[in-house]
Order: C-alpha cells, then structure tokens, then sequence
C-alpha cells in the first residue's frame, strides 16, 4: 500500500509506502488523508483567486469577451467637447389666434360674477317722498347667466356678455339712467368663472386656472401649476382646439420677453409631459438615475449634485474625494448604432473638470466612475475571505496534530 500526499516545496504530489508501524492506532493516516484532500482543495481556491486578481487589471479598452459589444474608448479633450455639443431647436413660431399683449382685452361671459355699486337707491321711500338712504353704500353682485344677461331692478335683463367690465359699466349706467338722473355706477368683475384654460402632465397642482382682465401666458400657467422634477419643460404641447402645438417652455423661460407672447385663450390645454432623458450613474457614486437636460446638463453637474443654491444633495456627493474613487477613470458609456462609445476623463486634477463643465450628456447615457486597485482588490479579498477561512484553518489543524503524532 502506497500514500498519496501534496509537497508543498515542490508543488506536486509525491507516493510514499504505507508503514503501519508508524500509524498509532491508524490516526496519523486518517489525519494524513484529510489533510492531502484539503490541500489539494485549498490549492485550487489560491488559483481561483490569483486568477481573478490577474482579470482586475485588464485594460479598459479592451473587451472582457468576444461576444461583448464592441466599443472604442476616446479620451475627454475640448476638441471632443465642442464636437458633442447639441444646440436646442429654434423657438416654433406663435399659433394662429393668439391675442397680442398689448391688445389683450377681457369679455365678459356667461357664469362671470359682476359686482355693482350704485350711488342712489333704486327705489324712493313713499312715506317721506325723499330718496331712501339705506341702499346709498350697497354693493350687490350679479351672475351672468347661460344667455349672457344679468338682471337689473327696474330695468330687467341686460345682455352684457363680449363686453370689456368698461363697457359693461356704460350700458348699465345707461340703462339706469331712465329711472335715476345722472347715476353714479361702479362696475367690476368679482368672480371669473367664464373663461379658463387647463394644465395636465408632471406638475404639482394640475387643474383649470381661470382667464382674468391680466392676460396669462403659457410659462405663467406652467409655473402656477408647479412642474415636477420629471416634468419635460422642453416638449410642452399645448392644445388649442384640434392642433397640437410643441412648445419649448424651457427655451421661453430663457429668452428676453419670458414668454409673454404666448398668451392663453379659452379653452387651451398645456401639457406637460414626462421627460425620457435620462444618464445612468453607476460605479463609485451614489448609484441612481437622473433626469437630465440634453442640451444644458453637463457631466460636472451629474458627478457632484447640488440643489438651486448649490448645497450637495446627497449624502455621498463628495465621493470623488472619499478615497474610494478613481478620479482618473470616469467614463461616459454612450450607444452608437450596434457599438458604443466610451469616453474617458482623467478627473485627477481640478482643471479637467472645466472639462466636465463643458462636456454635455446625452439621454440614455451611463457615467460610471471607476475604484481604485486597492478598494476593488480589497472587496474581492473580504468577499472571498470567509471560504477561503474555512478551507485553510482545518488544513493548520491536521498539520498541528501532525506534528503531535509525530512527536510521540
């Protein structure tokens, strides 16, 4: 009978015979057995790891395997810059019908509620022959009702729908001045029901604002509404009768005039829609999905998040400088056609980032910062750890108790 043990000086396995006066009681060749198993087995774990330690520092332009996408890997230089930048589309022009500002006039119409205020009573006391007092200070309001009309006491209806609140006040003064000389009459829109416009999509407080004598415009009603954070500002629609017409709110609320052109009628619906541009952060950085811009975010503004004052929005927004990062592998994973592009920033000093300033995301893009050597080797050490525990400390025991044995 032969033993078939590992020589760890020679790394291989070598025979020897079986002496069984040399057992005691057969528990050495027990042991001996155990302990060959074992580091055989712990033998191929220390291949597994040399070998994964061997795949972390393949390069990053060539591909892990033949069935990968293929890809190229450009590095970030202003020339590269200025070649991605996209400039939004042109402001489309003014739909057909829209008031003009500065001839911007409000009618009155059916459900509108007019308060009047009118100096003399309308009745005279009977009993003293002298005009009554009691209605000298009164203000009483009127809804305009389904056929336009309001009705007057001793006058009866009267049509005051498409009329300005000025020319509301003349016919009423008018209508009054056959039963009073000289009426001192005050007129004003109290309520407008009459007239709205609806705002729908990714904003806070969807629903119907009503038309009043101020004309509103379309970022008016977008801001009243309140946009949420996935809310498109750049592919608004509003809807006017049967058309639908693009509208680049985000651009107006740039422009000079802010958009006081695009006055609302009756009846217009502004939608907001959901926005589908969106950069994948992934890597060393507080991985998430973020809704972008695509013609104003930039790269910079996606590696360290801040809010309108520039406060750090996430807890791990600083995690270029954690130690854990590797400023000098950021990379921007774009898809173009069956291939991609990845464009890689070397971040190591501060001056690369007017770089990231200026380098503008595109939707459906993946950021991806890179560990450094020493974290990545760390993780794989403390994943694999705990086995690799459990394998070699029974192999120390059976050597222990070798020597025990062999002592005796």
């Amino acid at each position: 009978m032969i033993w078939i043990t590992f020589d760890y000086a020679r790394m291989a396995t070598v025979t020897r015979p079986y002496h069984p006066q040399t057992t005691m009681r057969g528990v050495p060749s027990f042991f001996e057995a155990f302990r060959s198993t074992l580091r055989l087995l712990a033998t191929s774990m220390l291949a597994v790891l040399i070998s994964g330690c061997a795949g972390m520092v393949q390069r990053f332009d060539e591909p892990a395997s033949a069935n990968q996408i293929p890809f190229t890997v450009e590095p970030v230089t202003p020339a590269l810059v200025a070649s991605l930048a996209q400039q939004p589309p042109a402001i489309p022009e003014i739909p057909p019908g829209t008031p003009q500002l500065s001839e911007y006039v409000y009618r009155i119409g059916p459900g509108d509620v007019l308060s009047i205020f009118l100096n003399q009573s309308l009745f005279a006391d009977t009993r003293t022959n002298s005009v009554a007092l009691v209605d000298r200070v009164a203000e009483s309001t009127y809804v305009v009702d389904s056929d336009g009309r309001v009705f007057l006491p001793l006058h009866g209806p009267l049509r005051v729908a498409g009329l300005t609140p000025g020319e509301a006040y003349t016919a009423v003064r008018d209508a009054l001045a056959r039963f009073i000389n000289q009426p001192q009459v005050n007129l004003r829109v109290s309520e407008y029901r009459s007239q709205r416009v609806a705002v729908a999509g990714e904003v806070e407080k969807p629903g119907f604002f009503p038309i009043t004598d101020r004309p509103m415009t379309i970022t008016e009603a977008v801001i009243t509404a309140g946009v949420k954070p996935e809310g498109d500002l750049r592919r608004v629609v509003l809807k006017r009768g049967e058309i639908d017409y693009p509208v680049d709110v985000f651009q107006l609320l740039q422009s000079p005039d802010f958009g006081q052109r695009w006055v609302l009628k009756d009846g217009d619906v502004v939608f907001v829609p959901r926005n589908i541009n969106k950069v994948y952060v992934l890597g060393e950085a507080p991985n998430r999905t973020e809704f972008i811009d695509p013609y104003t975010t930039s790269l910079a503004q996606i590696l360290v998040p801040s809010d309108q004052r520039g406060t750090a929005v996430l807890a791990g927004a600083n995690y270029l400088q954690a130690g854990t990062a590797r400023p000098g592998s950021i990379f921007v994973i774009r898809a173009d056609g069956n291939q991609a592009r990845v464009f890689h920033l070397n971040g190591k000093s501060p001056e690369s980032f007017i770089l990231a300033d200026r380098f503008q995301l595109a939707s459906g893009d993946i950021v991806y910062v890179s560990t450094r050597e020493v974290t990545r080797f760390n993780r794989f050490i403390a994943q694999i750890l705990p086995s690799l525990t459990s394998l070699v400390a029974p192999v120390f025991v059976i050597d222990r108790l070798d020597q025990v044995f062999s002592n005796d």
